[in-house]
Order: structure tokens, then C-alpha cells, then sequence
């Protein structure tokens, strides 16, 4: 219903100022006075009908706007009355002059609310100088134009309302300055308050027009006035339909939008400027004219001068503090991308750290985890810790024989029992087939002999894999903090240290061993060696022994096995069970095992070439030789140089040894065999005991291990391996040698059982080169 009214209202109002227009545009008098009552009646009525629209903040303003439009319909209506003289003329003028002066309060009061709503988004202080640069201009202004247009009424009208008119004047001019400038300064005026001051201007135009020619008895109704005397109030209208689109836009708030607020207004100064300087040519003329004093120009004069030289200094603090804090802005938003990014780069340091501290197969810590942990307890020092070395004996086999699949879950069920073991412990994986347990607690050595027998009893029960069952061997090395350690990365050192120790001299319920000042003093006797082994003249310190090796029957020297041995000035005789092993993990064995063959093949060719023999000396050769050497050239180079005969040398390989070296060993076997030089496979029976990959094999003799001829004469087990061991040799037509025989009742079964070859005591102790010759190559001539 309201809104159909709304539309019936507009459509008045729209009639009725197009019969304004025609009727002022034909000169009807009567016509005019109608149309322009019923047109403000309307315009008032569908203000009043839209007052309750509005937002809290706004009515006032929408009645205040519907008061003005009322006021113009009572004046309108007045002169309607005077021209029909329907009351008396002295009553009626009175009412219609009085409300004509409260028009301009209702006026002054509106822009001062239109202004007072915006007054949150515009510069204060520049506004505050603004008007009262203007006031002060155009009251001076003002007093000159009345003093030469109404002289009589001047002394009557007094300062008061002068000020008054300058004051309205002055709050129109700076509604007008806010409006000019809104696009440069970005302020969001809404169409309602911009057509409510525009409205306003030209109201307040055509009346003081109307209030001069009634002042001076000019007055003459003309098209022009009369058309735009009906055209504010109908703004008005357009305004408030505009309005209703506008009234609920919302300011941004955001930073952005404030540093556009207050970005110094260029254009609103050039405005102001603009408005004095014609302001200033009006003071001037009037000043001419004797409407104004010298000291009230100079007065107006040095307001304006002031405040420019005020807004000018204002306007450099502003765009100093705009500066600032878009400067501050930008630190705020560049700290605000680092912080974030240093939160991103943490989180994707944690990612990794978690990475490298968790080993990626069994999901326990890792060896660099544990160092961390160690490195930390430096720090901060740590009382009772303890470590133990959990080492998978053979795990190499595992791998070859089941498959690294295989290897990697019989990893993983070994973590598992770990962790089940110590469940309030870290455990962590430190190498491909070694675990740690890391333990901060005070344990007397009785515990730490049961932890270590709790370990071995889970860990080497039975680990079914699939439809197989694998059993594995451990050897467990531990070591407890002591206050003389440097540092607490020493634990692991000497755990996997007591660990290779428990390795060297595995026992199946003997298989752990704890680091203690006995083990320290190898420790650094190991040292010792190995430094020696890198630095001494091995000419001077190093050499060869040799131990014969006869047919089975003792009737004939076959050739002899060449022994090292180290006589040190440091440390006296060591033996090759002691630093053999040490060359063995360090480089130093390359040059141990090159100068072996080198005196062993010179000594082989002095021997055949003065005795006119074909004796055989067999070489010990280390698998890191055959793996991290160029082994084959340098004896090719060797045997070339030396002028040895291949045929002379017998390599000999353990039986372990080939088998780390892997397939690639076949080639380098039938590349020796092409070249003469003889093959055996040393201390056979102890590892893989296994004939089915020899035969993969271009060798050429059999040595069978000590171990097994220690016991052949009480062990029947023992008998019958070597029995199968020299069967099978047969079979594939290789020679057989046994070592490590002292006694006659070990010679005559080996004898019996066919075995080709034997060394040992009880033929013959190795002995030096000198001795050698004499009693085993002299006396047998």
C-alpha cells in the first residue's frame, strides 16, 4: 500500500512541476503560484513518507529536509493568498517574512548535519581552517556588498546577522569544497547529500536574487527565476529515491582505504584557494569603492596569507605522516611475509630433521639422531647413561641367499622385539645391519649381563618371514658413562668397539662383551698400530716366514706358505692375528698385501732358479685388494718386470673373502688361471662350507680349515665333513690340502681319506728364509 502511495506522489510531483515549467515558461501568474504549492506539498509529503527508511543516524536529516520543502509550501501558499487576498496582507507578509528567516537556520542546520556525518572521514583540522578563512573573507566581503547595495538598512541589520549570513555562507562553501573535491580526496559522498547541497546552493541563489529586487522594489516575475525556484525541492525528490540505493553502502574501514582518506588533498586547497582569490577581487573592488576599510582588507588580507602559509606546512606534516605510515605498513606487512615464512621454513626444518633423525625402514631414530643426543649431553651434563651395540652377524648372507626383501623384514621384526624389550628406552638403527639402545638409568654390571642375555634370547629366537624361518646370530657390545670421558659421543664409539670385540670371539651364549680399561688399552694399542702401519719402513720391520707343504706322505715338498711376521722397535714382536685384522679396515692392507707378493714372488724365483725346482708359494690375498685395487694390472705389471713365473704362485682366498667380492670374481679367477698363477680357497669348512658356487669357480685347490682337523680324530662329525669336503673335491677334479695337522693319527685319516696335500707342525713350523733354504731345500738334495 505505502509503495503504491509513493508512486502516486511521485507522479504529482512530476505533473505538477511540469505545469510549473509551462505555466512560467507562458507567463501564468496564477498558474505558477499553484503548481509550485502543490509541487512542494507533494515533495514534502513523500519526504515525511520515507522518513521512517531511514537509518537511525539519517532521520533527523530527513526531517529536517522535509521541514525546508514544508516551509517553501507555507510560503507558496502565502503568496497564493496575497495574490487571491483570501487574509489580511499585513498578517499574511508577516508569516511569510518570517518564515523566510527560519528557512536559512533549517538550511545551516542541514549541511551542518551532512557535514557532521561525514565528518569521521575527512581531514578535521584542514576543514576546521577552511571555514574559518572563509568566514572571516566573506564577512568582510558581505559587509562591503550591503554597505554599497542597502546603505539605510546596514546600521539596522547589525553584526549579528551578518555574521550570521557569513557563517551559513561559509558552511555552504565548504559543503561545496567537500563536494568538488570528493573524486581527488576519495571520500564516498553519497548522491543524497551531494544533490541536498547542490539544491541547497541554488535555493539559497535565487532567493537572495528574490530578497535584493523585494529589497530595492525591483521585483519582476522573469522565466529564468521562476524556473529555478521549483528546482531545488525537486532534487530533493530525485535525492532521496538515489538515497535509498545509498543509504546502506558501507565504508571500508580497511588500511588501504584509510591511507586515501587522509591522503592530503591537493584539490580541496587549489578550491579554497580558488574561492579567496575571488573573495580577495571582490574585497579589493569594494575596498575601491570605500566599502571597506584599509584594516579590514588587511585583515582578510593576512587571514588568507596565513592560512596558506598554515595549510602548506600542514599538508607537508601530513604526507610525512602518510609516509610513515605507509612505510610502517609496509615494515608491518614485510616482518608479517618474513615471520610466516620463517614459520614455513621451521615447520619444513622440522619435516626434515624428522627425516634424518628416523631411519626410513624400521621408523627407529638414526645413527645421526643418536649423535645429536650425545652431543647434547655434553651441554648439559648427564649421569648413568648407557649404551648397547646390537650387531647382525652375517646379515650379508641374508641378503644374498633370501633376498633383500627378506633382509629388510627380518630388520624390521628386530626392531620390533627391540622395541618391545625397552619400551621406555630409545632405540635407534646406527648402520645397515647395527642397532643402538640408549639408557639413562644407574645399572650395576649384574643387570646390564641380564639385559644383554635378554637380548640375545629374543632376538635369536626363530623369525618366521613368510612360510620361511630364519635364525640370526648377534654379538652385543656396551659401555657405560665414566666422568674421565671428553665427550659423550665416546659411548658409541666404545660400544661398537665392545661390540667387535664380542664379534671377533663370538660364543652363542658368550656373545657380549663390556668396555672396560682392558679394552681401552687394546683400543689404543690398536691405535698404535695402525699408525705404524701408515708410516714405517716395512723393509726395515716386515718379514717372511715360511711354512712347507708336502704330499699327504711327507715324501715331497710341494711348495710353502708365506707368513708375515712384524718384529716392531715400539712394540716388540705383533703378532698377525693382531694387525693383519687392523690393515684389514684400514687402507694400510694394500700395502701390506703388495709387499707380500712383491718378497714372496722374488723369494719363490730365487729358490727355483738355484735349485732348478717348480716349488709353489702360496699368497695370502685380502679381499680389499681384490675389491679397491687395480689388482690384476699390478700383477701383470709384476710378474712382467720381475720375469716370475705364474706358474710359481698359488693365491689364496678365504672362503668368506670371495664371497664378499661377489659374481665379479669369477672374471678375475679365469683371468689368473689364463695367466698360470694358481687358485685355492683358504680355511674352507668355517663359512659357507658350501662346494655348489665353487664349481661356479675356476680354482684349483682345496685348503681345508684347521678348525676341522683340529678335532677329526675324536669328533665323527668333524670326520665326516672333511670326508664329503674331499669327495666332492674329487669329483670336480681339485686338490685338496689340509692345514693345521700336528699329529700322525690326523695325518694317517687324511691319508686314508685321500686327501692330496697337508701343512702343519708336523711336517713343519714356519720358520725364516734362511732356515727355510737350509732344511727344507739343502738338506734335501
Amino acid at each position: 500500500m505505502g509503495y503504491k502511495i509513493k508512486k502516486i506522489i511521485l507522479f504529482i510531483i512530476a505533473i505538477s512541476f511540469v505545469l510549473y515549467q509551462t505555466a512560467s515558461f507562458h507567463r501564468f501568474n496564477y498558474a505558477i503560484d499553484i503548481a509550485k504549492s502543490v509541487n512542494s506539498l507533494a515533495v514534502s509529503i513523500f519526504i515525511f513518507l520515507n522518513l521512517k527508511n531511514g537509518k537511525e543516524r539519517n532521520n533527523l536529516i530527513y526531517f529536517l529536509i522535509g521541514a525546508f520543502v514544508f516551509l517553501v509550501f507555507v510560503t507558496d501558499i502565502g503568496y497564493v493568498t496575497l495574490r487571491f487576498k483570501c487574509f489580511p496582507y499585513v498578517f499574511v507578509k508577516s508569516a511569510v517574512d518570517t518564515i523566510y528567516l527560519i528557512i536559512p537556520f533549517v538550511i545551516v542546520t542541514v549541511c551542518f548535519l551532512i557535514i557532521k556525518s561525514e565528518w569521521s572521514y575527512v581531514d578535521k583540522k584542514q576543514s576546521f581552517m577552511n571555514f574559518i578563512v572563509l568566514f572571516i573573507c566573506s564577512y568582510y566581503m558581505l559587509r562591503g556588498i550591503i554597505s554599497i547595495m542597502f546603505p539605510r538598512i546596514l546600521l539596522s541589520l547589525g553584526d549579528l546577522n551578518i555574521i550570521f549570513t557569513s557563517v551559513t555562507l561559509s558552511i555552504l562553501l565548504l559543503a561545496l569544497i567537500m563536494l568538488l573535491s570528493s573524486n581527488s580526496q576519495k571520500i564516498a559522498f553519497s548522491n543524497f547529500m551531494t544533490a541536498v547541497v547542490v539544491s541547497f546552493i541554488i535555493f539559497s541563489i535565487v532567493d537572495s536574487v528574490h530578497a535584493y529586487q523585494v529589497s530595492t522594489i525591483s521585483y519582476s516575475s522573469t522565466v529564468l527565476l521562476d524556473s529555478l525556484y521549483a528546482i531545488p525541492v525537486n532534487i530533493i525528490v530525485i535525492a532521496i529515491c538515489m538515497y535509498k540505493r545509498d543509504i546502506n553502502r558501507n565504508i571500508s574501514s580497511d588500511y588501504k582505504d584509510e591511507i586515501e582518506r587522509y591522503t592530503p588533498n591537493k584539490s580541496s586547497g587549489y578550491i579554497v584557494t580558488l574561492i579567496l582569490f575571488v573573495i580577495m577581487i571582490a574585497d579589493v573592488i569594494l575596498y575601491s569603492l570605500k566599502a571597506i576599510s584599509s584594516s579590514q582588507i588587511l585583515i582578510a588580507f593576512l587571514a588568507m596569507i596565513l592560512y596558506l602559509l598554515i595549510t602548506l606546512y600542514y599538508t607537508s606534516l601530513k604526507e610525512n605522516k602518510v609516509l610513515l605510515e605507509s612505510q610502517l605498513q609496509i615494515n608491518y606487512e614485510l616482518e608479517k611475509r618474513v615471520y610466516e615464512r620463517t614459520k614455513e621454513l621451521e615447520e619444513k626444518n622440522r619435516e626434515f630433521l624428522k627425516i634424518i633423525n628416523t631411519d626410513s625402514l624400521t621408523m627407529l631414530g638414526s645413527r645421526k639422531y643418536l649423535m645429536d643426543i650425545l652431543d647434547s649431553y655434553d651441554e648439559y651434563k648427564t649421569e648413568n647413561v648407557i649404551i648397547f651395540i646390537i650387531d647382525i652377524l652375517h646379515f650379508k648372507v641374508i641378503n644374498n641367499t633370501s633376498g633383500h626383501k627378506t633382509g629388510d623384514m627380518v630388520l624390521k621384526e628386530v626392531s620390533r622385539r627391540l622395541k618391545n624389550i625397552f619400551k621406555g628406552e630409545k632405540v635407534f638403527r646406527t648402520d645397515s645391519n647395527e642397532f643402538a639402545v640408549l639408557i639413562q638409568d644407574n645399572k650395576s654390571m649384574a643387570q646390564l649381563v641380564d639385559i644383554a642375555q635378554n637380548i640375545t634370547l629374543e632376538l635369536t629366537d626363530v623369525i618366521y618371514i613368510d612360510t620361511d624361518f630364519i635364525n640370526i646370530d648377534i654379538a652385543i657390545g656396551c659401555c657405560k658413562y665414566d666422568s674421565n670421558m671428553e665427550e659423550y659421543s665416546e659411548l658409541l664409539k666404545n660400544a661398537e668397539y665392545a661390540s667387535k670385540e664380542a664379534k671377533a670371539d663370538y660364543k652363542t651364549f658368550n656373545n657380549y662383551r663390556f668396555y672396560d680399561q682392558e679394552m681401552a688399552d687394546k683400543i689404543n694399542r690398536r691405535i698404535t698400530i695402525e699408525s705404524l702401519l701408515r708410516t714405517i719402513n716395512y723393509d726395515d720391520e716386515f718379514t717372511m716366514f715360511f711354512q712347507p707343504q708336502f704330499s699327504i706322505d711327507g715324501s715331497e715338498l710341494i711348495g710353502m706358505e708365506s707368513l708375515l711376521r712384524w718384529n716392531s722397535p715400539v712394540l716388540g714382536n705383533v703378532s698377525p692375528g693382531e694387525f693383519i685384522p687392523i690393515a684389514e679396515e684400514s687402507n694400510a692392507i694394500l700395502k701390506v698385501v703388495q709387499w707380500t707378493i712383491k718378497k714372496s714372488s722374488e723369494q719363490i724365483k730365487e729358490w727355483n732358479l738355484k735349485y732348478n725346482k717348480n716349488y709353489r708359494i702360496a699368497i695370502n690375498i685380502s679381499p680389499k685388494y681384490l675389491k679397491n685395487y687395480d689388482f690384476l694390472s699390478e700383477v701383470k705389471y709384476f710378474v712382467d718386470e720381475k720375469q716370475v713365473n705364474p706358474v710359481w704362485l698359488d693365491f689364496e682366498m678365504t672362503e668368506m673373502s670371495v664371497m664378499q667380492v661377489g659374481e665379479s670374481i669369477c672374471d678375475l679367477f679365469d683371468k689368473l688361471h689364463h695367466m698360470g698363477i694358481n687358485i685355492s680357497i683358504d680355511d674352507f669348512g668355517t663359512g659357507y662350507s658350501s662346494l655348489s658356487y665353487i664349481k661356479n669357480f675356476n680354482v684349483d685347490k682345496i685348503k681345508i680349515s684347521k678348525e676341522l682337523v683340529d678335532n677329526i680324530v675324536t669328533d665323527k662329525n668333524e670326520y665326516m665333513i672333511v670326508n664329503a669336503i674331499i669327495m666332492m673335491s674329487k669329483g670336480l677334479k681339485l686338490e685338496t690340502i689340509a692345514e693345521g695337522v700336528e699329529k700322525k693319527e690326523q695325518r694317517d685319516i687324511l691319508l686314508e681319506l685321500g686327501c692330496n696335500q697337508i701343512q702343519g707342525y708336523y711336517y713343519g713350523r714356519p720358520v725364516n728364509a734362511q732356515e727355510f733354504e737350509k732344511t727344507y731345500l739343502i738338506n734335501r738334495i
